[in-house]
């Protein structure tokens, strides 16, 4: 499995000389924002992923499988580098109340992570834009459709304006 952020991040070059430097291994890359990693190797599907682990996932695996971080970036509010809130240091969750959300598919981590914060926080978003590619929510993004949540790598690497979220 081969997570977005895992391109973002800076990762992707390494790991691609790793496996320049092993020719001897096939490798299928799986991106697909809809898999749910951790499970996709629980059940064999998968031998190996690279990508976002949610809290949730986390709770859920420790002791199924091996997890091994390897960075971590604070989250953040993704929104069009127009928007007046994009100039300011951070933002609580609660910003979101009333707004458009843009997130994953239903029942992807992304869906699930938003609906946690937004009961967690008493959100209550004026609508939810769910895509399962990460350039159409980034495309949604950029045409101030709504906010999404990422890390700053996403900002850089597709040209979106990302502020940090208060603790």
């Amino acid at each position: 499995g081969f997570g977005v952020r895992a391109r973002s991040n800076g990762l992707f070059e390494p790991i691609m000389s790793f496996f320049d430097s092993h020719p001897e291994i096939s490798v299928s890359f799986t991106t697909d924002m809809n898999e749910n990693f951790p499970e996709a190797i629980e059940a064999g599907r998968m031998d190996i992923a690279i990508g976002r682990l949610y809290s949730q996932q986390m709770i859920n695996r420790t002791g199924k499988i091996a997890i091994f971080p390897l960075l971590t970036e604070p989250q953040c509010i993704l929104m069009s580098g127009e928007d007046p809130l994009s100039r300011e240091a951070s933002l609580p969750f609660r910003i979101l109340d009333g707004k458009t959300v843009i997130c994953g598919p239903e029942g992807s981590g992304d869906d699930a992570e938003m609906r946690e914060m937004c009961e967690e926080y008493h959100v209550r978003t004026d609508r939810v834009l769910r895509a399962d590619d990460i350039n159409a929510v980034i495309a949604l993004v950029q045409r101030k459709k709504g906010y999404a949540l990422g890390p700053v790598s996403f900002a850089r690497f597709f040209g979106v304006a990302a502020v940090p979220l208060e603790e």
